[in-house]
């Protein structure tokens, strides 16, 4: 009924036929919608996948409607033959039609919006800004500019942030430290500025406001937005082309990959050093008693839990669901996950190395395999150091890994840390309180008690 005033009919079924199947294009239609169109005088017709602004004019005098999304839709034009359309022969009842649709017509002419180019502008040159000392350079170029980021080029992080401000439409300054003469030394001066330890750093109209996940989350809680809302680059209608009819246009997308196997993107630190200081315990057993069998079997058990922890992570392996229960009372510490599958691949070769040795005699070697274990599982549980993220940083850097291996996790760390402390901190609620909103009722008085 809303597409043309001779396409009404009692039934509701008749609805649904005049919309687009979906998977479909504009010449397989069933049979017999396509005979109630022609018996009706219609003549489909598409429109381009872009949102009209305006009705257009049809060669017959009528006017089609905008389109109120994106995707293929449908309207139908009446003909001036109505009288004498003739329905399709009884042969291609219920068959797709091939050709029977009349051609259609030629896309309109449009209006599309186009985004400005937003710079993004790398500062090579620190001869420009004040200061003496890196520190206070670092503070001249916050100053200076609207948006700074202090940045490496090859961090992922970084990239990601980049990315951040880029979609906003916000102009940014960039310093990359690793690539600019002195950068160790205005690193070292803007970590001694905004007491923040690692890249990137994000100033915003001269303040410091964290690093990727600091401003990933301000971005979920909307303040972000609310810091650079004077500062985005709009969008505008720019002039116009002529597009498909038929041809979707896919909005540009940035790429992201999960970890392999069923990893998770975010897992809890906590539980990560725990886990280590286990292992490093039966590392030191499987080394003491190397020459029997009770050593051998804690290297096999080892390998089995590592291998376990490279495919689902701490939910079903042993010792990652005990340190899951012991670090239960503590709130968690999530990083990524994508670096911490690594180590346990690492682990899982040095454990299979290590058993392979054990069981085939060959004791000191894998005595020393298992103690490069015990050292790397130390480093993770007492300081918190994990080996094995310091390669796969420098994949990231030699570009043996994508950079944007930790776009899942960036996007989604706050909303993970909002639904724990949803689930287990207190929601300081008031008590609610008993109001009689008609006293003189006597309407259940048992409940006014």
């Amino acid at each position: 009924q809303r597409h043309a005033p001779h396409c009404r009919r009692q039934d509701h079924r008749h609805a649904n036929q005049f919309l687009p199947i979906e998977g479909m294009n504009n010449k397989q239609y069933v049979a017999s919608d396509v005979a109630h169109h022609a018996q009706y005088g219609m003549v489909p017709q598409q429109y381009p996948l872009t949102q009209m602004v305006a009705a257009t004019p049809l060669p017959s005098g009528g006017q089609q409607m905008a389109p109120q999304g994106y995707g293929m839709q449908q309207a139908w034009q009446p003909q001036s033959n109505v009288g004498n359309a003739q329905p399709f022969p009884p042969e291609v009842q219920g068959a797709k039609v091939q050709q029977a649709i009349p051609p259609v017509l030629k896309a309109s002419v449009l209006p599309t919006a186009q985004q400005y180019d937003v710079p993004m502008t790398v500062i090579d040159n620190m001869d420009a800004y004040a200061g003496d000392q890196p520190r206070d350079k670092v503070q001249s170029v916050a100053a200076s500019h609207p948006v700074v980021i202090v940045s490496k080029s090859h961090c992922p992080f970084c990239i990601e942030m980049k990315r951040t401000f880029r979609e906003l439409g916000v102009e940014t300054h960039i310093l990359e430290t690793d690539q600019m003469p002195g950068g160790d030394k205005l690193l070292a001066g803007a970590k001694e500025l905004s007491k923040h330890k690692t890249v990137p750093m994000a100033f915003i109209k001269g303040e410091f406001v964290g690093g990727c996940d600091a401003v990933k989350a301000l971005q979920s809680k909307g303040l972000l937005q609310d810091k650079i809302h004077d500062l985005v680059r709009r969008t505008q209608v720019t002039g116009a082309e002529q597009l498909e009819t038929i041809r979707e246009i896919p909005p540009p997308r940035g790429k992201a990959v999960n970890p392999l196997f069923w990893f998770p993107n975010t897992v809890n630190n906590w539980v990560v050093r725990l886990t280590g200081l286990q292992v490093t315990i039966l590392c030191a057993l499987s080394i003491v008693y190397r020459e029997e069998r009770a050593g051998w079997w804690i290297a096999a058990f080892l390998l089995i839990d590592f291998f376990t922890r490279l495919v689902v992570g701490s939910s079903l392996s042993l010792l990652g669901m005990l340190a899951t229960v012991l670090t239960a009372p503590i709130k968690p510490d999530f990083k990524p996950g994508a670096p911490k599958q690594f180590a346990a691949a690492c682990g899982t070769m040095f454990s299979l190395i290590g058993s392979c040795c054990f069981f085939t005699e060959h004791y000191i070697p894998g005595a020393c395999v298992m103690g490069g274990l015990l050292g790397a599982a130390g480093l993770e549980a007492f300081l918190d150091f994990c080996l094995g993220c310091v390669f796969y940083g420098l994949g990231i850097r030699f570009k043996l890994i994508p950079a944007y291996v930790y776009r899942i996790y960036a996007n989604s760390r706050q909303e993970t840390v909002e639904a724990w402390e949803y689930e287990h901190l207190p929601s300081n609620a008031p008590v609610p309180e008993k109001v009689d909103t008609d006293p003189s009722s006597e309407i259940a008085p048992k409940y006014k008690k």
